[in-house]
């Protein structure tokens, strides 16, 4: 059966996960940066493959030589999908020996050990990975149910401002509105009080009513407003989310990059 990427045991993917952006952040992984680009110049080194580290060996023989461990890279939806099927084609190995197991040679009962121990390290890491994926759906669901929050938040203030408009028997000028709502703004962006109420109505030559309902349809204007900015505001956090998320399981650093100085032969 042909094996999927063999990540390490010790190795935990949801802990390597929530950690990428300090992996990528830091000043090893920068320092790979540097000797990688080092590698691909090739005039201070000359370079060599040994396993899958990389040999720079500096030019001028009297400077530092270095070992470049890479980092290592998997998609965990790849992963995850090819390690169930090779999980399922052990499982169907163990019921085959299972039925012959009057017949296991000692070459089996190795064998058995050590699809066994491979079960186990992929049952672990898929085990991670499907904490990855219900820890990103726990992250999304609280947005969605903002979003909701806010979409009832948003019917609530379209209803309070067609019912004050409803209840309006003057129109106003624009002139009229903006003075009403900049005094709302000076106020706090709140309700004004009767004795403000008293001295619009006089100056517009309107209805206490009037000026009343005015300023309630000016306020759940404002607060529209302002719910719709942060309903938008939500929908880009969430497609940033998801794009991020995908980024990150396709191309998920699971062990990060080391540099070691090689000493000089004396």
């Amino acid at each position: 059966m042909d094996q999927v990427v063999d990540i390490p045991n010790n190795i935990n993917l949801k802990e390597m996960f929530d950690k990428q952006d300090v992996i990528f952040e830091s000043e090893d992984y920068q320092n790979y940066l540097k000797y990688l680009s080092l590698f691909f110049e090739k005039r201070k080194y000359d370079s060599v493959y040994k396993d899958d580290d990389i040999i720079l060996l500096n030019k001028n023989r009297s400077k530092n030589d270095y070992i470049v461990k890479p980092s290592k890279f998997i998609n965990i939806f790849n992963y995850e999908i090819d390690s169930v099927q090779e999980m399922q084609e052990i499982l169907y190995r163990f019921s085959q020996m299972i039925e012959n197991r009057e017949n296991l040679t000692d070459e089996d009962r190795e064998e058995f050990e050590i699809l066994k121990n491979r079960y186990i390290n992929l049952k672990k890491h898929n085990d991670e990975i499907n904490e990855i994926q219900r820890s990103f759906q726990e992250k999304m669901q609280k947005l969605y149910d903002l979003k909701l929050k806010k979409l009832v938040d948003l019917t609530l203030y379209i209803q309070q401002r067609e019912e004050a408009y409803s209840n309006i028997y003057s129109r106003i000028t624009l002139d009229k509105k903006n003075r009403i709502a900049k005094e709302i703004k000076q106020n706090g962006n709140s309700m004004l009080n009767g004795a403000q109420i008293k001295q619009l109505a006089k100056d517009f030559d309107l209805s206490n009513d009037d000026v009343e309902n005015w300023c309630k349809w000016i306020l759940a204007s404002i607060a529209y407003i302002k719910e719709e900015k942060e309903i938008l505001e939500i929908e880009n956090n969430i497609l940033e989310e998801k794009s991020n998320y995908e980024m990150e399981c396709r191309n998920l650093c699971y062990s990060p990059p080391v540099v070691t100085k090689m000493s000089k032969a004396k």
